[in-house]
């Protein structure tokens, strides 16, 4: 429990780790200042759990072997009509792939699973290189760490991911409710162009 407490502490603070701006259109915060701050990612900084509180080592590798979207028990989800997102975010090739709506005692959570290629020539994580938002009825979601839902695996935001090689990544965020459509974007955090490529992806809740 002590492990998991001092895991969620670390993969929450590399959660909110995301630009600053944003386009034209985007979502209006949502009504606490707090979960708007958290939700944007205002923090800059990027902190990586230590691996002595994870099983997999320095890297974190093997993390996305274990990732199981089929396991998450809990709400489905389908994709909403001309709704795929997948392209080439300069450092990366990235795509929105799959959601599923699951329990976090009492609360839920959607969990997202993204491909994340690296296209570089060194070693990258995905949150050193994608920024991601999730949003619901025009309010930014809270990232969110849950342990209770198998099949998901936090460490794969942190994961290393060597030249060449993909891995899949899943990240997770508190829903406002379980009925409205959820969309996701991706782009990459070391860009602000306001012409950078933006993926969006909405899944509806079943």
């Amino acid at each position: 429990m002590k492990k998991h407490l001092i895991f969620t502490a670390a993969v929450i603070i590399s959660l909110c780790a995301a630009g600053c701006s944003k386009g034209g259109g985007a979502p209006e915060p949502a009504q606490s200042a707090a979960a708007t701050e958290a939700a944007a990612g205002n923090e800059t900084a990027q902190a990586s759990p230590s691996p002595a509180v994870s099983k997999y080592g320095e890297n974190f590798e093997g993390a996305d072997e274990d990732v199981d979207m089929d396991a998450i028990e809990g709400g489905e989800t389908s994709v909403a009509e001309d709704s795929e997102a997948s392209g080439d975010l300069a450092d990366a090739e990235v795509s929105i792939d799959d959601a599923r709506v699951a329990d976090d005692n009492g609360d839920k959570v959607i969990v997202v699973s993204f491909s994340f290629r690296n296209t570089t020539a060194e070693g990258i994580t995905f949150t050193g290189f994608v920024k991601t938002d999730a949003s619901q009825d025009g309010a930014y979601l809270v990232p969110a760490t849950t342990f209770s839902a198998e099949g998901y695996v936090p460490e794969t935001i942190v994961q290393v991911v060597p030249p060449g090689e993909a891995i899949t990544v899943q990240r997770a965020y508190r829903l406002i409710n379980d009925e409205s459509p959820v969309t996701i974007t991706a782009e990459n955090a070391l860009e602000s162009s306001e012409s950078q490529t933006r993926l969006s992806k909405t899944f509806n809740i079943k």
